[in-house]
This record gives structure tokens, C-alpha cells and sequence, in this order.
């Protein structure tokens, strides 16, 4: 039947991504690293949502720096970091909402910042208080290995994540990496 057809798909792509989160855990601290531009890597994680926001009527606004210096990381692997994150941020707006990315340089730390922000429903002191720990998640259909395994990633690149959050108040999200 073809409704059975249908489930199993979805269900087949839940597996897929359980496993392909689990073989990214698995090597956390591989990484193939090689100069890269932070602006060009959001500009095509931009790109890889733009059209589910279209179809769900939300907005991306995106702020990229001139004069940005090129960081020493694992492009694909930061791509996932900020297409998780990303994707988060679409998830917690209603329609109509908003997504704000920046990209700037912290000139005192030496750091290049990327954030993220989302005017969508925020979190509570518990979700925040839980949000990298493995298989902790708020969405159905969600692994709870997203942020977990985005934190690894930011760690083995020698950055730093912060989540800030209120209930009704929109989530922000820094990550900070160095600059090569």
C-alpha cells in the first residue's frame, strides 16, 4: 500500500541520519583542514535553506563582513555546524518569523563570530541547561545529536559556542573560531 510506502521512506531517512550522526561521533576529532572563507561557507548555508524558508514564508537576513581573514578548519564539517544551528532557527519560528546570521571579526580576541539569531519561541532554563548533551531534543522527530555533536566540532576547532534564550524572547547563538 502506498501509505505503507510513504512511513517506511520517512522512517528510512530518520535511520539515515541517526546513523549518519552516529559515524560523525564515531570521529569527532577527524578533521581535514585547509584555509577557508567563514563569510563563503555562510553564504551557502544560506543558500542550502533559502528555499524551505520561502515555502515556509519566513525571512533570512544575512551579514557578512568585508576584510574577513580566512580560518584554518574542516569547511564541510563547519557547514554542518551552522546548517544545524541554521535549521534550528527556522524550526522555532512561526510564520512570518525572522533569521538574522552576522559574521564579524572580534579584533580584541583574534576571533572571527558568527551569530545566529532567531526571533521564534526561545527556550526554557532546562532546555538551555541540556541543549549538548547526546539524544537530548525537543522536536519528534529530532536525534538529540545535532548540538552535541555541533559542539564537538566547534571544540576540536579550538572555538567556542554560546547559547543565550528566553521563553517567547528568541534564541541567539555565538560561535567564536579562530582565526588562522
Amino acid at each position: 500500500k502506498e501509505e505503507y510506502l510513504t512511513i517506511m521512506s520517512a522512517e528510512l531517512k530518520n535511520i539515515n541520519r541517526f546513523v549518519s550522526d552516529f559515524l560523525l561521533l564515531a570521529r569527532p576529532g577527524y578533521c581535514k583542514r585547509a584555509q577557508c572563507s567563514i563569510n563563503q561557507l555562510i553564504t551557502e548555508v544560506v543558500t542550502l535553506v533559502e528555499c524551505e524558508a520561502v515555502i515556509r514564508k519566513l525571512i533570512i537576513n544575512l551579514e557578512t563582513s568585508e576584510g574577513m581573514p580566512l580560518i584554518n578548519a574542516d569547511g564541510g564539517q563547519l557547514k554542518q555546524v551552522f546548517l544545524n544551528i541554521t535549521r534550528n532557527a527556522l524550526d522555532s519560528l512561526p510564520e512570518g518569523g525572522e533569521v538574522f546570521l552576522r559574521v564579524s571579526k572580534d579584533e580584541q580576541q583574534g576571533n572571527v563570530r558568527v551569530v545566529i539569531r532567531d526571533t521564534g519561541k526561545g527556550m526554557d532554563q532546562q532546555t538551555l541547561a541540556n541543549m549538548f548533551n547526546p539524544f537530548f531534543t525537543t522536536k519528534e522527530s529530532g536525534t538529540g545529536l545535532g548540538m552535541f555533536i555541533s559542539k564537538k566540532i566547534i571544540d576540536n576547532h579550538g572555538g567556542h559556542i554560546e547559547i543565550r534564550s528566553e521563553p517567547a524572547g528568541g534564541t541567539t547563538v555565538t560561535v567564536l573560531l579562530p582565526v588562522a
